[in-house]
């Protein structure tokens, strides 16, 4: 799933998809920290601007569970 979301050669609706699956299996901080810094680079405004609205949401959401405390 990883290689996925990080394959700039898949549209932009895959790699979207991907990193949201990523998301749902509770994948390890250093893979959104890598995702984070991808958002410099990314020739894709549509999957940047997703990963940061992502990560931003993320950051503020309230810690209600267990998953969201570890996210």
């Amino acid at each position: 799933m990883i290689s996925l979301a990080g394959n700039v050669a898949e549209r932009p609706e895959i790699r979207m998809a991907a990193i949201g699956l990523l998301f749902h299996s509770n994948a390890p901080v250093a893979i959104w920290q890598k995702f984070a810094a991808m958002t410099w680079f990314e020739p894709s405004r549509q999957v940047g601007t997703y990963i940061h609205s992502l990560i931003h949401s993320l950051s503020n959401i309230e810690h209600s569970t267990p998953f969201h405390k570890e996210l």
